[in-house]
């Protein structure tokens, strides 16, 4: 069954919290399909996968109640993907409701980047080393 399958078929419009670091198989596809089924997550971990920024523009653009975002891990994630999570195409983004954001070992997103996230984070948010 391909991941977008089940989300398509399932009741998940309520769903808070996603943790599908552990399904490798999960590719952006399955992602985009969660994340725009399922516009009320607090909690969401993608460490791990082999999602693009395509993934995080998304994230970035339905999840304005998103509190906690783990990416940790994930190869193909860049420094434009984490700025479009952070922001959004209209400025919003997740920037003033992620209390926790962890995105390193992710080789493509440089040290510049978690200073620029540092900036626009509530300066309680926990934000892992890069």
């Amino acid at each position: 069954m391909q991941n977008v399958d089940f989300i398509s078929n399932a009741n998940v419009f309520d769903v808070e919290a996603a943790d599908i670091s552990k399904c490798s198989r999960f590719s952006d596809m399955g992602v985009v399909e969660l994340v725009q089924s399922c516009r009320g997550l607090k909690y969401l971990d993608i460490s791990r996968l082999a999602v693009t920024d395509n993934s995080l523009t998304v994230i970035g653009n339905t999840q304005r109640e998103l509190e906690v975002l783990l990416m940790s891990g994930c190869p193909r994630i860049t420094s434009a993907g984490v700025m479009a999570v952070m922001e959004g195409s209209d400025g919003l983004g997740c920037q003033f409701t992620l209390r926790r954001l962890a995105f390193n070992d992710c080789a493509n997103v440089d040290k510049d980047t978690y200073e620029w996230c540092k900036r626009r984070l509530n300066p309680d948010a926990q934000l892992a080393q890069v």
